[in-house]
């Protein structure tokens, strides 16, 4: 599945009221401006996407991407894990 189908998909479930998403306001931007979706900030919340490096099985690379690799885990090794805010305690309503 493409990644532009389903954030289409996700989208289109909020604009028929059948769902709500967290979202980039990147891909949200002309929804936004068309009126059709309204973005509300999430304050005080920082949202972090883990990425990894995905190549071919067994592929030999060259030394420009060899270095960039190399560049690349030594700064992964050197950013310390993001700081997980503390949950507040669910309460229950009847």
């Amino acid at each position: 599945m493409r990644t532009g189908t389903w954030i289409q998909t996700m989208k289109e479930a909020v604009v028929l009221g059948s769902s709500i998403s967290i979202m980039p306001v990147r891909v949200l931007r002309n929804d936004i401006e068309q009126g059709r979706l309204v973005a509300i900030p999430i304050r005080g919340c920082t949202l972090v996407r883990p990425l990894g490096i995905i190549h071919r099985r067994r592929k030999t690379f060259n030394q420009a991407t060899r270095t960039f690799l190399e560049l690349l885990r030594q700064e992964a090794a050197l950013e310390p894990p993001p700081a997980q805010p503390p949950r507040p305690p669910l309460s229950r309503t009847r």
